[in-house]
Parts: structure tokens; sequence; C-alpha cells
């Protein structure tokens, strides 16, 4: 009898522990979702920024690269930057990726993140989804 109380009294506390650590896991991953999309609105602002004082986009070839430092083509009297401040990494420690034209925004260019597990697909978070 006194190991059948012991064994309530582990799965007691276990269900306890799971039930503070649970949530919370699921709210890290949506934490990590929220900031990547703060940080796509961040970068979509420093791209028309780009756009405005250099006349053009960035190509798919150079990436984000130009909003942190200028470009050997671009004059230093047009480039005003930096506009943003490092290589811009997504929450899950990968660099965001550029893509002009956009696979999604044709006319213009898409900003993403393959998500938390590398891959994209439904897990791609870009600035054709919808922001909160």
């Amino acid at each position: 009898m006194h190991n059948l109380i012991q064994l309530l009294l582990i799965v007691l506390i276990l269900g306890t522990v799971a039930f503070i650590v649970w949530p919370r896991t699921g709210g890290l991953s949506a934490a990590r979702f929220a900031a990547a999309k703060a940080d796509i609105v961040t970068i979509n602002s420093a791209i028309s920024m780009f756009q405005h004082d250099c006349g053009r986009y960035p190509t798919t070839e150079e990436g984000l690269a130009p909003l942190v430092e200028r470009p050997p083509a671009i004059p230093a009297v047009q480039w005003r930057g930096s506009y943003l401040h490092g290589p811009a990494r997504d929450p899950w420690g990968r660099l965001y990726i550029y893509a002009r034209p956009g696979f999604h925004n044709t006319n213009a260019y898409d900003v993403y993140s393959l998500g938390p597990d590398g891959k994209g697909g439904n897990e791609a978070i870009g600035n054709w989804t919808p922001q909160p």
C-alpha cells in the first residue's frame, strides 16, 4: 500500500509539472512566430527606405546585405544606411531569405523565414502571410 501511495504521489507531481510546463513551450513557439512577423515588418521598412534612397530594390543575388553595407554599385551619396543593424536572423537563428521578384509577391519581393523546422512549407513566415 505504501508503494502505491508513493507511485500516486509521483504521478501527481509529474502531472503538475507537465501542466505548468506544457503551455509555456507552446507560448514560446507563438512568441517566436510573432517575433518573426515583427522582424519581417522591420525588414520591409528597411527595403522601402533603401528603394527610396537608391532607386531600386536589392537583387536576389545581393539578398539583404545592401541593407547593412553599401554595395559598390550604389554611390555613397545615395545610400543612407545602414538600414538594418547587422544580418537579419530569424528567431531560430537562420538568415531571413529575400527574393526579387517574389514567388508570392510577383510584382515586388518576398522576405521570409523557413520557420522552426527550417524546411518552409506550411511553417514558412513571410511578407505574404497575414499580420496579427
